[in-house]
């Protein structure tokens, strides 16, 4: 043998019994027309929190890169992570941290590879000064932030490496347009070394709409492709994908192509000649549904749109396209359960003549829990090599000791890859047909933290974020349907809010995870402080960087607001809490940290708050065991701010119980539990008894109209579902010695939509007297009879008048706050109808929502105040305080666009006059035309309108003079920032 062979034959011997041990938890599947040896496995070592957003991309030596986020895993942060695989699915060394810099959320990854080496975008909160920003970097090298313009949020990047021999490479991502409220497509060009090339790209150009979730690929000759989702704020049904093509250097080729008017996102891999294959989501009935199109390079459509999961039905998400140098294609999608709690990824393969290859498959191996690609992104989750492999990265359980994993599966064609690889590579994949099907666990080192995910797992904190964005329509004083309010805290970082709220006499409260702000009740911001931290509001009691889930409270006997949070820091619990030394929020504070690690354990999660005339009430689920610590204070130690006299009890094997805001003349403090699990409809009474002395409970079962655990919340505009966890009692109140509460149920056994239940308990003086609690009156809240109402929360006045706030969403209306109402006098078990309060602008695409919104009573009347969450952007988020009386004999102040107007003629076949009309003076009038596609055609503006009846003419043409075609348009009336979507014309030719 010569000696030059001989290093390569020890490289042999050493890889051989790596490569084939790795391998060796493949199993036979048949694919279509193949059969497949499938490797499934998971990325991640750390397994204390959720990972999700995983993303892969197919390196030049034919191995595979994954990155993903990993909720809490820095230092209660997100953090990306990447891991490498070598051909045949075998690990390339442990998990490494893709971001350099901490202190600061980095999320939502995209990678692309090839020559060069890898380079990877993320998003990372708060370093370029305004909320998300893009960073870019390849292996081994710096950090840069790529976005140039740093006003508002830049989100949901991607990243493909373009051909042409250079290596150069794009990242392109959604960020602001030049009007408020809109969106463009913006990117950036890096060379191999990681370096900008040349400015910002603007990819997108449509004034007034939405442009979000941008895919792209790379054509011959270093060109590219971007897809991305048009939405305009205000019109729902407006909108769809997109399409457009540019050289080299970013300049476009050609204009916008509107490809599936209504769509939604869209997944774009070029084929070989230049031409294209995009899919995308499509409304059918109430489900979103996969869409594959071929284009030709001139964009002209190759046969017709196939439905790839035509069979199945159902609701699809996250759908995603692959091809390779044959010309092949592979379609993947996520199939849910009707409830939302339960998804597998299904793929398709096209052979290169657009047919299919056989029927669809399931892609994950384990078919119970959550298997799910990433949705709402255009980043690579889905490889089809040129020899035959197929690569699917997907987030979930995969029965491999982690709920919530990055995980990978990677299918091998069973007779061998069509081109050749290397003899160490044929030789594993012949010992792996030998070996057959085995399940060793993917080697890791040791695990950051110990423990599986959390169920409800607390939110994440930005310590150095800037306020997100800013809303166009900040404040509304009231009328036209709509209650007074105002924009409070902005979005912090923190996914979710868990937005709170309290009410005294002249100030109102509010808090969300990362911020604590006091506002005067009109609206005006009197200071707002980070939570955690240093520099925070419990900096001088030495709080950390995580502190979650707050709430605030006023004391109506004592007149003092009082605040507190849960505390993870260095393996630790605590209970972080703070009393107002007066009813003014602006003065002084006495501020308290107690450590209960010793009590219950480091795992402190969903606490809740409440106050009587000897007590404050702090408490908080544990897990491992499950434990429920009830934590209480002598108020009478506090309130000066003394060292405080504290009691507890430990309750083992039953958690997230809801607690009165405050309580009152009442035996005991109460808490109230729902009973988990699939259908119930048994509620369980605890009582508090001798708080400051030796505490224990007692508890009295009740039974209720049945009901069933909540499925997933479905909104407008996207396939991402929103968590609801469980039926858990969000909210309760205790007045005149009833005990009001609600919690977000299922309805019906389907589990297919979401209700708002409340229900009044007569609590007849339980436990003093030995008679149970008993029922009143309950109803259920869902508007139209179907979507979405959760995360309620319910309060009443001293009148017996009660009131319930709620998120509500369906598959044709955003996420909104909405209220209702109820008289004492009003006939039991009802509601009147609800009241939209604050609609959020856009489809949210994360899957978290809440965790609860909050409703108070004015302690200077009857008056109601409530804070919800709204969207301003895909991952942006906002809260909205309001306030209303229930007055009908009050007429309600007229709105500035009292009426949005009709259109006569309409349809037409040129002119059209719209009518509308102002309640007062207007100093401009703006009417937006676009058409279907979501493109904005024509602005007629008017300035120095009088109230009262108006009118516009519109001829049928652009802003250029040009007659539109036929076809169906929307309309937008704004008046000084007021908007209000107007009719819908159509126009004949």
């Amino acid at each position: 043998m010569p000696l030059h062979c001989r290093p390569r034959l020890a490289v042999l011997v050493l890889l051989l019994p790596i490569l084939v041990a790795a391998t060796a938890q493949a199993g036979e599947r048949r694919v279509g027309e193949d059969r497949y040896r499938a490797r499934e496995l998971r990325l991640n070592q750390h397994r204390g929190s959720a990972q999700e957003q995983v993303a892969l991309a197919l390196e030049a030596d034919g191995g595979l890169i994954a990155v993903w986020e990993s909720r809490r895993q820095q230092e209660g942060r997100y953090g990306v992570y990447a891991r490498r695989l070598d051909a045949l699915g075998s690990l390339r060394g442990p998990e490494l941290p893709v971001n350099l810099g901490r202190g600061t959320h980095h999320q939502r990854p995209a990678v692309s590879a090839g020559a060069g080496g890898a380079w990877l975008v993320w998003e990372a909160w708060g370093l370029d000064g305004s909320a998300q920003g893009i960073l870019g970097r390849r292996a081994g090298g710096d950090e840069l932030l790529l976005n140039a313009v740093t006003a508002g949020s830049q989100e949901t990047p991607s990243a493909i490496g373009l051909a042409g021999g250079l290596a150069h490479r794009l990242a392109l991502w959604a960020g602001p347009g030049a009007e408020p409220g809109s969106g463009r497509i913006r990117g950036r060009l890096v060379d191999a070394q990681g370096a900008p090339i040349g400015d910002e790209l603007a990819l997108s150009e449509s004034p007034g709409a939405l442009d979000r979730l941008p895919g792209a690929a790379a054509l011959p000759g270093g060109g590219f492709a971007v897809a991305w989702q048009r939405q305009v704020p205000g019109l729902p049904g407006a909108g769809g994908v997109y399409l457009r093509r540019f050289d080299a250097a970013g300049r476009a080729l050609g204009e916008e192509r509107l490809i599936a008017p209504g769509g939604i996102e869209p997944s774009l891999a070029g084929l070989p000649d230049g031409g294209l294959a995009i899919a995308w989501l499509e409304r059918e009935d109430i489900d979103w549904r996969a869409r594959l199109l071929r284009l030709a390079p001139d964009l002209a459509p190759r046969g017709v749109i196939a439905a790839p999961g035509l069979e199945q039905g159902g609701w699809q998400s996250g759908v995603a396209v692959a091809t390779n140098a044959a010309g092949e294609l592979v379609v993947a999608w996520n199939l849910l359960s009707p409830a939302g709690e339960e998804a597998d990824v299904w793929a398709r393969r096209y052979g290169a003549s657009g047919a299919a290859r056989g029927a669809a498959f399931r892609v994950n191996e384990q078919a119970d829990g959550w298997q799910a690609m990433a949705t709402a992104t255009g980043a690579t989750r889905l490889v089809l090599a040129d020899d035959g492999r197929l690569a699917v990265a997907w987030a979930g359980d995969g029965g491999q000791d982690d709920e919530k994993g990055a995980h990978l599966t990677l299918l091998l064609p069973a007779d061998g890859f069509r081109a050749r690889l290397s003899l160490e590579a044929r030789l594993a994949l012949a010992a792996l047909r030998e070996r057959g099907a085995g399940r060793d666990a993917p080697a890791a080192t040791a695990d950051f933290a110990a423990g599986a995910a959390l169920p409800h797992q607390p939110p994440v904190y930005d310590p150095e974020l800037a306020s997100g964005s800013p809303d166009p329509q900040p404040s509304w004083p009231g009328g036209g349907g709509r209650d007074a309010g105002w924009q409070a805290i902005l979005n912090t970082g923190w996914t979710p809010p868990d937005p709170h709220l309290a009410v005294g006499p002249n100030h109102v409260l509010a808090t969300t995870n990362g911020a604590l702000a006091a506002f005067s009740k009109t609206g005006s911001p009197l200071w707002q402080l980070p939570i955690e931290g240093g520099g925070g509001f419990w900096g001088a009691q030495g709080a950390g960087g995580f502190v979650f889930d707050p709430e605030v409270i006023f004391d109506p006997i004592d007149q003092r607001f009082m605040a507190m949070a849960c505390e993870r820091t260095n393996n630790r619990s605590y209970f972080v809490y703070a009393v107002s030394a007066s009813a003014d929020p602006t003065g002084a504070w006495y501020k308290y940290r107690f450590d209960v690690t010793a009590l219950a354990g480091n795992d402190i999660d969903s606490p809740n708050m409440a106050v009587d005339e000897q007590a404050v009430y702090l408490t908080a689920d544990f897990f491992a065991p499950d434990t429920y610590l009830v934590y209480i204070l002598s108020k009478a130690s506090v309130l000066g701010g003394g060292a405080a006299v504290t009691t507890s009890v430990l309750h083992t094997g039953t958690q997230s119980m809801g607690l009165p805001v405050e309580v009152t003349d009442a035996p005991a403090m109460y808490m109230i539990h729902a009973n988990e699990s699939l259908q119930a409809n048994s509620i369980t009474f605890w009582a508090v008894q001798n708080p400051l002395g030796a505490p224990s409970l007692v508890s009295t079962a009740l039974t209720v109209d049945t009901w069933w655990d909540p499925g997933t919340a479905r909104s407008l505009g996207t396939s991402a579902q929103i968590e609801t966890f469980e039926a858990r009692f969000w909210s309760c109140v205790y007045r005149n010695g009833r005990l009001w509460a609600c919690h977000h149920i299922a309805p019906t056994a389907a589990r297919t939509s979401v209700a708002a239940r409340w229900y009044e308990f007569d609590m007849r003086g339980w436990p003093t007297s030995g008679d149970p609690p008993t029922l009143v009156q309950s109803g259920t809240v869902q508007p139209g009879g179907s979507g979405f109402a959760t995360f309620n929360s319910i309060t009443v006045n001293a009148a017996g008048d009660a009131a319930m706030c709620f998120a509500y969403s369906s598959i044709s209306e955003y996420l909104s706050i909405q209220r209702c109402y109820r008289r004492a006098s009003d006939p039991l078990n009802t509601m009147q109808d609800p009241v939209r309060v604050k609609e959020s602008t856009v489809a949210y695409t994360q899957s978290r929502w809440g965790d609860y919104s909050a409703i108070a009573v004015d302690p200077a009347g009857y008056e109601f105040w409530l804070i919800g969450e709204y969207a301003l952007g895909s991952s942006n988020w906002s809260t909205w305080v309001s306030h209303f009386l229930e007055d009908l004999t009050a007429a309600p102040a007229a709105p500035l666009l009292a009426s949005a107007g009709e259109a006569w003629p309409n349809p037409s076949r040129g002119e059209t006059t719209l009518r509308f009309a102002l309640g007062a003076s207007a100093r401009e009038l703006r009417l937006e035309i676009f058409d279907a596609g979501g493109r904005r055609v024509r602005c007629l503006e008017r300035s120095a309108l009088p109230a009262g009846e108006l009118s516009l003419v519109w001829d049928g043409r652009d802003e250029t003079g040009r007659a539109l075609p036929a076809g169906l348009y929307f309309t937008r009336l704004a008046a000084d920032g007021e908007r209000q979507v107007g009719p819908k014309l159509t126009l004949l030719r």
